[in-house]
């Protein structure tokens, strides 16, 4: 049985245009998804006057009340004595909410009582045999490397028929980080690798160079320490 917070609560909405609003907020936990805290917002808020939902990692708001923190297109950071930001970045611009620190902070205590009941609750993921691939990416480009890594190892378990929640588990990760792996949106290698790892992959790297003389592209492989 799923246990689910909600709290109705006040924020002050700053679009990237200068615009300031008073706006009704839902902060929404569930054990289902342990791992992110969703902020809900009424039809009459958004410009396109439908409900809208954002989500953000319940580690980097915890980590956000306390001290600058950003995860992808999402940054949380304190804002004077008594409250905190959540920014959002997208193709439209840049919504900062503004939050009363002590609300964040309380609600974010519940949620860790529903995580660690799920956590309780969630049976040991399996881990799936070992993979080698090869995969073709720039020299000393490891950034690049994290891209095609997700890339492949959404493939991989997809074809091994593991959910994704379980793979996230096996590698000590949220599901959420998971799914940006798979989509390429995680270029930390070692994050990265250490989903690999947990999908009880072996990685070969082929890198490939020019040589200062011919000029000529030369394979040069060798096999990445995210060994399952």
């Amino acid at each position: 049985m799923h246990v689910s917070l909600e709290t109705p609560i006040g924020a002050r909405l700053f679009t990237s245009d200068g615009q300031e609003y008073a706006t009704p907020v839902t902060l929404r936990h569930t054990s289902a998804d342990p791992e992110v805290v969703r902020l809900a917002f009424p039809p009459h808020v958004t410009l396109d006057g439908r409900a809208a939902v954002w989500t953000v990692a319940r580690a980097l708001l915890a980590d956000g009340l306390e001290s600058p923190a950003r995860h992808g297109n999402v940054r949380v950071l304190p804002h004077g004595r008594d409250h905190t930001v959540i920014e959002f970045a997208s193709p439209d611009g840049l919504a900062a909410l503004r939050f009363d620190t002590e609300v964040l902070r309380r609600f974010v205590a519940r949620t860790r009582t529903v995580g660690a009941s799920a956590r309780a609750s969630t049976p040991e993921a399996p881990v799936p045999g070992p993979r080698t691939e090869d995969v073709v990416v720039p020299l000393n480009s490891r950034t690049q490397q994290a891209h095609l890594l997700g890339l492949r190892l959404r493939e991989m378990r997809q074809e091994q028929g593991v959910p994704l929640a379980h793979a996230a588990a096996a590698a000590g990760l949220s599901r959420l980080w998971a799914a940006q792996i798979e989509s390429g949106e995680i270029l930390d290698l070692d994050t990265v690798s250490r989903y690999a790892s947990g999908l009880g992959a072996r990685i070969t790297l082929s890198v490939e160079y020019a040589t200062e003389r011919t000029g000529v592209q030369v394979a040069r492989r060798r096999t990445s320490q995210c060994t399952g």
